[in-house]
């Protein structure tokens, strides 16, 4: 089933102009909240059903400090794009990715033999050099934990 998206100019406030009460009511009814009336929640609830609300993914992690997108680095190789073996691993990560909750940032890394002559130096050369293995940003799940609660 294809996903829906939000109709075009439907944010928070609308949804708190229309149900008569304030955006904070209605982001606390949305996180079923037990500070909300349990009418207001279900009036607002099929409020935003109705008009096919979704919260904004990009102010939800800013309000809640995590952004579920994990970030995947593969070196960069000229056939790596076909190679059977990444395609299934990309495969895999995507797949466990997306049934935690999460999404894939993925990027190659490019070396200094592999920059043409004169393009300048890769910008990987300015970041320090870290032991190998995931990682997380500062404030997220390290990649051990995050991965534990991937079956769970």
């Amino acid at each position: 089933m294809a996903r829906q998206h939000t109709a075009p100019g439907v944010t928070m406030a609308t949804l708190a102009r229309l149900a008569g009460v304030s955006k904070s009511t209605v982001s606390r009814a949305l996180a079923h909240d037990p500070r909300v009336n349990e009418r207001t929640r279900r009036r607002i609830e099929s409020l935003a059903a109705d008009l096919r609300f979704l919260p904004n993914a990009a102010a939800r992690a800013l309000a809640h400090g995590r952004t579920h997108v994990l970030g995947l680095v593969i070196p960069f190789a000229p056939r790596r794009a076909s190679d059977p073996f990444y395609l299934e691993f990309l495969g895999g990560v995507a797949d466990r990715a997306t049934r935690a909750g999460y999404s894939l940032l993925l990027t190659v890394s490019e070396t200094a033999a592999s920059t043409p002559a004169g393009a300048g130096t890769p910008a990987s050369s300015h970041v320090p050099q870290d032991p190998p293995g995931p990682k997380a940003l500062p404030g997220q799940p390290q990649p051990d934990e995050a991965l534990r609660n991937w079956d769970q």
